[in-house]
This record gives C-alpha cells, sequence and structure tokens, in this order.
C-alpha cells in the first residue's frame, strides 16, 4: 500500500519505519527536511500536497493545532492536493474541538479521517472525539 507520514518526531519516524519494514510504499514530509530524510528506505514529499497526492492513505502525527491546521489547510497543504477517496488519519495531540474542526474541513470535501484518540485525557473527552470521529467517516 502506498502510504504517507507528515510529521517526522520519534513517533512519526518510528512509524514510517515499521510500515517500511512490513513492506509498505512510504513517503513520508515534515517542516524540517533533514528529519524527513533521515527516514531510511522512505520517498521524500518537497511538500504535504505532494505526500497526499502520491499516497492512498496519510497518516498526520503532529505537534500542536497551528502545526495540523498549516499541513492540512496551508498553501500548499494536504487537502490541496489530489486526494478525492482517500483516507486520513490523525494521531496528533490535540484537543477534540481541533478534530472536530478538522473533520468539517474533509466532510466539506468528501474525504475519510480517521481519528486516534489514545491520547486524548479523560472519558468525557474521548467520548466527544469519539462521535467527531464517526460523524467524518463519510464516502467520496
Amino acid at each position: 500500500m502506498k502510504l504517507g507520514v507528515a510529521g517526522i518526531g520519534k513517533m512519526g519516524a518510528a512509524i514510517a519505519a515499521r510500515l517500511i519494514e512490513v513492506g509498505h510504499d512510504v513517503t513520508v514530509w515534515n517542516r524540517t527536511p533533514q528529519k524527513a530524510r533521515a527516514v531510511e528506505g522512505a520517498k521524500i514529499a518537497a511538500n504535504p500536497a505532494e505526500l497526499a497526492e502520491n499516497s492512498e492513505a496519510i497518516i498526520t502525527i503532529l505537534t500542536d493545532a497551528a502545526a495540523l491546521n498549516a499541513v492540512y489547510n496551508g498553501p500548499s497543504g494536504l487537502l490541496h492536493g489530489k486526494v478525492a477517496g482517500k483516507l486520513f488519519i490523525d494521531m496528533s495531540t490535540v484537543l477534540p474541538a481541533t478534530e472536530i474542526a478538522l473533520a468539517g474541513a474533509h466532510r466539506a470535501q468528501a474525504h475519510h479521517l480517521a481519528v486516534e484518540l489514545a491520547a486524548l485525557h479523560g472519558e468525557k473527552q474521548r467520548r466527544r472525539a469519539r462521535i467527531a470521529a464517526h460523524d467524518v467517516h463519510v464516502e467520496a
């Protein structure tokens, strides 16, 4: 499978390396290019839009809401490429409200978005985010 990973910190690098290890075709992108180049066996995307265009599914694991917004909605963001029918999996450590806003952007363009909930603290936040995540599984 052709997979993209945006956010090559410790977790993103480990995820990309494991995906390569099990045989996936992985492309990576990071705001700091040398971190992306450090993932052995991965292709390097010039920007998030290129990452999305060259991947069937895109995993984002970013530091905060500002980074998430820039990577998805910036001038060369993930949502500016050819992304119809792509699966987006966000694993960033952000508040549920941030994920809900991101889900709205995906829903508006009829994309798939899966949200990793493990980083959320408290059952009430997890429940709210689960509802938001359930709401965004939209067919393209």
